[in-house]
Parts: C-alpha cells; sequence; structure tokens
C-alpha cells in the first residue's frame, strides 16, 4: 500500500483522540503513520496479526495514555517499552508472552492491565492474578509494576556493584602493575649500586696489589740496584775502566727511572758484570760486554 493512501486510510480511523486499528489484518505496526497523528492518545491494535512491537514503537508514540494490543501474536515486549511514561491503561489479553520486560516497571501512571491468555512465567502470573474484572485489572497494572519496579532497581544495583567491583579489580591490576614496575626499577637500582660495589672493590684490589707490587718492586729494586756500587767496589781490581763504566751507567739509568731491572747476570765479558734478564740494553762497548735474555 503506498504511504500516502495508508496515511489517509489512518486518518479515515481517527476520531476524537482514538485511533483505531482493530480488524485491520495488520502484521506490522505503522510506527511512522501513527506518530504522525500526535493527537492519537488512544491507539487500538486489537485482533490483528502483529507478532513484533518495533523498538521505534515507545520512541515515537510516549504521548499515548490507552494502548489496546489484545488478541495478536505477541512474544515479547521491546526493552524500552517503559518509555511510555504516560500509559494508564494497557490491554494484552490473548496473546504469546511469557515475561515482561524490566522496564515496565517505569509505568508509574498505569493503572490498567489484563495479562489473561498469556504463557506467563509462575511468578509474573502469580503477582498479575486472574484479571477477571475491572478490580483486579487494576491490581494487576499495581502489583506487576510494583514488582517489576523493584526488580529493576535491584538489577541495577547488581549492575552498579558488578560495574564498582570491575573498577575496584581494574585499579587493583594497576596499582599492582604500579608496585611490580616500581619493584623492578629498584631492583634495577640494587643490582646497578651492586655492580658499582663490586667495581669500585674490584678497583680498589686491583690498585692496593699494584701499589703493594708497586712498592714491593721498588724495594726490590732499590735493594738490587743499591748493590751496584758494591759489585763495583769488590770487582775493582779485576774490572776495566769500561766496566766500570757500564755498571755506574746501569746503576744511573735504574736509579734515575729510565728502566727496571730485576736480576743481574754477568756478562761475557766478565764474570762480576750483571745485565737484566727483562730488559735489553745496548751500550757503546759492546766489544767487552753486552745484556743477555
Amino acid at each position: 500500500m503506498p504511504p500516502k493512501t495508508q496515511k489517509k486510510n489512518l486518518i479515515e480511523h481517527f476520531d476524537d483522540g482514538i485511533l483505531d486499528l482493530s480488524l485491520t489484518d495488520l502484521v506490522e505496526v505503522p510506527v511512522r503513520d501513527i506518530a504522525a497523528i500526535p493527537k492519537a492518545t488512544t491507539l487500538d491494535l486489537s485482533s490483528n496479526r502483529i507478532a513484533v512491537i518495533p523498538k521505534n514503537f515507545p520512541t515515537s508514540l510516549t504521548h499515548l495514555v490507552k494502548l489496546d494490543l489484545c488478541q495478536n501474536q505477541l512474544t515479547e515486549l521491546p526493552e524500552n517499552f517503559g518509555l511510555l511514561v504516560h500509559l494508564k491503561h494497557l490491554d494484552l489479553y490473548g496473546n504469546k508472552l511469557t515475561s515482561l520486560p524490566l522496564s515496565f516497571g517505569s509505568l508509574k501512571v498505569l493503572r490498567w492491565l489484563d495479562l489473561k491468555q498469556n504463557p506467563l512465567m509462575p511468578k509474573l502470573a502469580e503477582v498479575a492474578g486472574p484479571c477477571l474484572d475491572a478490580v483486579q485489572c487494576q491490581r494487576c497494572a499495581k502489583d506487576v509494576v510494583t514488582m517489576l519496579s523493584t526488580l529493576q532497581s535491584q538489577v541495577e544495583a547488581e549492575r552498579l556493584r558488578r560495574q564498582e567491583l570491575k573498577q575496584k579489580e581494574q585499579e587493583q591490576i594497576e596499582l599492582e602493575a604500579q608496585a611490580k614496575k616500581l619493584e623492578q626499577q629498584q631492583q634495577k637500582k640494587k643490582k646497578k649500586k651492586l655492580l658499582n660495589n663490586i667495581g669500585e672493590k674490584i678497583g680498589l684490589k686491583e690498585n692496593g696489589a699494584l701499589n703493594k707490587s708497586n712498592n714491593s718492586y721498588t724495594n726490590k729494586k732499590d735493594e738490587e740496584v743499591e748493590d751496584i756500587p758494591v759489585i763495583i767496589e769488590r770487582s775493582e781490581r779485576s774490572l776495566s775502566m769500561c766496566e766500570k763504566s757500564k755498571f755506574l751507567n746501569v746503576y744511573l739509568y735504574i736509579k734515575i727511572g729510565y728502566i727496571k731491572t730485576t736480576q743481574y747476570q754477568a756478562s761475557t765479558c766478565h764474570p762480576n758484570i750483571l745485565t737484566s734478564t727483562n730488559h735489553k740494553m745496548a751500550y757503546p762497548c759492546n766489544t767487552y760486554c753486552k745484556y743477555k735474555d
């Protein structure tokens, strides 16, 4: 059916604030066309083949005060059905509903509700009652809204509790991550400090050993060097002037620190002439004496 013709037909069903679309063999609810008639505060969709109420139904028709959906094939109502906050009269007789959405608890002004001939869940059926007359339908509206409102509050409280618990868990995870990071940083600093301390100790030991070695070596060297004049003196009668000169040169070189000598050996030119075992040194009189390794 073309939209203009459908809208024209809907207007034909509208009278004195009541839009009567009952017995029109509707399968779907023409929400947009109904919303185009804002003065229709009463909507009758009874005795059709409607199986689903679209989600935009409550948001587009918040001005409805009375709604008749009896004798259809509804299996559920949309979750946002509670947006029909001005609804006072609701007829759901003869459908296939087993439950109602939690938002139903927001229908604070609902005064009349009929849930007969629906396969309701036991708890909901007990609260709804038989709805055999107006008084029972009024009580049904009050009790069902109260029950679902309480349940809605409990569910919301549980949702908030879980959200808060999840937030705390997330915060705990972040705190643990920060603590772990801080611990790693501290361990890294301790490790670095320990390595530095070890390095310093090793350096001190090396310096101490070096100083000790140097002192020992210096003392030994001095002792050995000081022996040279004695050797020269003892061997004076058997040494030539060249040999004496060599001894004195070696003595002076060692004494002023140009060469290091730890042991002296007799040269080939005379048994009392000593030469270094650790260093080689050439002298002018190679014909008389020389150093050996």
